[in-house]
């Protein structure tokens, strides 16, 4: 199964409008979401605690907020 990750924090409403747009094309797709909170881990924190929200999906490629539904679904369609 394909999958993305968002990294996120608590409190973070930037996250939750990402996450807002993540959901419905990533179940449309059948594509697994994994969220991750930097703040509970300190190598995560040191590299996405400032760019969150961020997606990391398969081969590495991330992107960070702001994007849209449309550059989100570009991105989806080279999983």
């Amino acid at each position: 199964m394909r999958e993305v990750v968002l990294f996120t924090a608590p409190n973070c409403h930037l996250c939750d409008l990402a996450e807002e747009i993540l959901r419905p094309l990533l179940e449309r797709q059948n594509i697994k979401m994994t969220k991750r909170d930097v703040s509970s881990d300190i190598s995560l924190k040191k590299q996405y605690g400032l760019r969150i929200p961020v997606i990391l999906v398969h081969g590495g490629i991330e992107r960070d907020w702001p994007f849209t539904k449309f550059q989100i679904e570009k991105l989806l369609n080279h999983l």
